[in-house]
């Protein structure tokens, strides 16, 4: 992770920099079940910050789990 500051919500060119992937990888990544976007219209996608950031946790916990 870096400094970068997530505003309450935002776009997937916000994750993309905030996870330091491509955009491509954070689209594939908002396709998955479960992820927390919020679909405005078919072009206007936008992540609320606080469930982003438990659905991060979850992954991260989920991922630390299959390691042991």
């Amino acid at each position: 992770m870096n400094d970068f500051e997530l505003p309450e919500f935002f776009g997937y060119v916000e994750m993309a920099k905030y996870l330091d992937i491509s955009r491509t990888q954070a689209y594939n990544i908002a396709q998955q079940n479960g992820f927390p976007v919020v679909v405005l219209s078919p072009r206007v996608h936008r992540i609320p910050r606080q469930r982003f950031l438990e659905w991060l946790d979850d992954r991260a916990l989920k991922a630390m789990q299959t390691v042991k």
